[in-house]
């Protein structure tokens, strides 16, 4: 419907364009006609005026009053139509040859040719003459002291003589017919162009599959198509390519541990990793949601003050600033790199990892060592006890039996908790993947724990929508709720409030704090609280019952959903952890 709209369209402004040039060279033509036979008629009316006012000056008319010699002359005029008109300056008819008492005649000086023959030339009129009632053409000059005026009547003979010929008409119709057929066939060979172009057009808009073999006529609009074509061709697999390679760096982006950031030269976000949001947020002490608010964050004035003077530098050759920061007993690395086209990118790396890494694997065995040595031992000395006091009372002896199980009860805890952590990271495949519907799973590990909770006066406000589903182990998501949730329970004191939220959501991420108004954690130990069979105060710890491996499995379980996790204290008093969760497995 456009191409023919525009084929329409196309066609009819041609064809106007076309008319009103051709109504214009008629209209000129016939004008130019008509005043080429009325010059003819003017020029014959104005040969009789020049001979009847030499016959007026040879004759010595004027100054005798003899008008009547002047019938001689009209009677040597072959054309009977032809009247001749002397009038006296002052309007007076002195000589009429259609009235024979010319003398009674009305003054003529008002007559329109009469009028125009004083500033003229000669002046002409066709009217119908008041003394005779006939129609006339009249031809009028001024000779001075009298005016000549003559006139022919304006009969079938004269209205057929100024008529114009009408075979250039005729002409001009043949003309506009043949043009007319030339139009059609040029509007036709545009249209198979505009044709191909349309498809094209519409395909490329809708993204559908494009044949970038379509063949275009051989003229000026063929060569555009098939050029628009090729360039179409080449942007699309630029295109394919950059899309391919963006996809690449994103990926590489968020599976790295680097938080990175890269911003254009007004300080818009080109694109940031979830890494780069949960460091700053430890970094500003606040929440922090937009990887834009780095220039908030005062920690990093150091940085932010070097992108702004490097971005009022003229200077074009790139720059780069990079310092350290320790917080919460761990050390961040904060890079920032200037490009020439102003635009920069931030990098934040947790330095501390490999030297925790390592502290791991080294105090691993000894660390699993005394932790599996601490239950036996006390199963032992209860069970030898029992065993070498063969007259112990049996309330006693079953004191030291329940001794024992609570810590048969610990040890069983301990080994189960080794075996998560050990699935988590050697046995991926062991859980089973499927749509994890969190706020139902936050509500199940409340149930499970509601005793422990009520006992302590603990009361859980959550706040996440039911639409927040992620794809993964749900045995998994309910081991991370579940064990910071017994944290709480276990050291953060009695009368607590606990803040389960999901704050914030991007593309591939869901982000949730867990946040209770208990002890809090002291910061030289944040650092390490993620570390397996790391306690805070080890003595409670035991007292409570605790395997140390709580936050370990948390983190652990985090990670296998491709999240992070942070931790800080609140400024109120308690402690939140950040952490994300990947909406689908990678």
């Amino acid at each position: 419907m456009l191409l023919k709209t525009y084929k329409a369209k196309l066609f009819v402004n041609i064809l106007v364009v076309f008319l009103i040039t051709i109504g214009i060279v008629a209209v000129f033509q016939y004008r130019r006609e008509k005043s080429y036979r009325i010059s003819l008629l003017d020029n014959t009316l104005s040969t009789i005026n020049e001979i009847t006012n030499q016959f007026i000056k040879n004759k010595n008319i004027y100054e005798t009053g003899h008008y009547d010699l002047l019938d001689t002359l009209m009677r040597d005029i072959p054309n009977k139509g032809i009247r001749v008109t002397i009038i006296r300056k002052d309007g007076k008819v002195l000589y009429d040859s259609f009235v024979d008492r010319y003398d009674t005649l009305e003054n003529h000086l008002h007559r329109p040719e009469v009028q125009q023959s004083l500033h003229k030339a000669y002046g002409t009129n066709i009217r119908r003459s008041a003394s005779t009632s006939r129609n006339f053409y009249y031809y009028a000059k001024n000779y001075g002291d009298y005016f000549v005026r003559t006139a022919i009547l304006y009969d079938v003979n004269v209205i057929k003589f100024l008529k114009t010929d009408h075979l250039f008409i005729y002409f001009t119709l043949l003309m506009f017919l043949l043009t007319f057929g030339a139009l059609i066939y040029m509007t036709d060979r545009l249209g198979v162009t505009l044709s191909s172009l349309k498809d094209f057009a519409v395909r490329a808009g809708n993204n559908e599959p494009i044949d970038t073999s379509v063949r275009f006529p051989k003229n000026e609009f063929g060569i555009i198509g098939r050029q628009i074509v090729q360039i179409y061709d080449n942007l699309r697999r630029t295109q394919d390519e950059l899309i391919s390679e963006r996809e690449k760096l994103y990926r590489h982006l968020q599976a790295i541990d680097e938080g990175v950031a890269v911003f254009s030269a007004a300080g818009g976000k080109i694109l940031a990793n979830q890494h780069f949001i949960q460091y700053l947020g430890i970094l500003s002490d606040e929440t922090v949601t937009d990887a834009g608010e780095l220039f908030s964050v005062k920690r990093l004035r150091e940085i932010t003050s070097f992108i702004e003077e490097s971005l009022r530098s003229q200077d074009p050759s790139p720059g780069q600033k990079e310092i350290l920061i320790q917080e919460s007993g761990r050390f961040y690395e904060v890079k920032c790199i200037v490009f020439q086209d102003h635009s920069y990118e931030v990098l934040i790396n947790d330095v501390t990892r490999e030297e925790k890494n390592k502290r791991i694997k080294q105090q691993m065995i000894s660390n699993l060592a005394h932790e599996l040595k601490t239950p036996i031992t006390s199963i032992m000395g209860y069970l030898e006890t029992i065993l070498t006091d063969e007259d112990m009372d049996q309330e006693k002896r079953k004191h030291f039996m329940k001794r024992a199980f609570k810590q048969t009860k610990r040890l069983s805890a301990l080994i189960n908790d080794i075996s998560v952590i050990n699935k988590i990271g050697e046995a991926e495949d062991y859980y089973k993947i499927s749509d994890v519907d969190i706020r139902k799973v936050v509500k199940d590990v409340i149930e499970n724990l509601q005793f422990r909770l009520s006992a302590g006066n603990i009361r859980v406000n959550t706040r996440i929508e039911s639409s927040v589903i992620i794809r993964g182990s749900r045995d998994l998501i309910f081991s991370i709720f579940q064990n910071l949730l017994q944290n709480t329970i276990q050291y953060a004191g009695d009368d607590v409030i606990v803040d389960i939220s999901q704050y914030l959501e991007d593309e591939d991420y869901y982000y949730f704090s867990y946040a209770d108004t208990g002890v809090g954690i002291p910061e030289e130990h944040q650092a390490r609280i993620f570390e397996r069979f790391y306690r805070v105060d080890k003595a409670r710890s035991r007292k409570q019952g605790g395997t140390g491996l709580g936050l370990s499995i948390v983190k652990n379980a985090i990670l296998f959903h491709r999240g992070g996790i942070t931790v800080r204290n609140r400024p109120g008093g308690g402690v939140e952890f950040l952490f994300t969760l990947a909406k689908k497995r990678g």
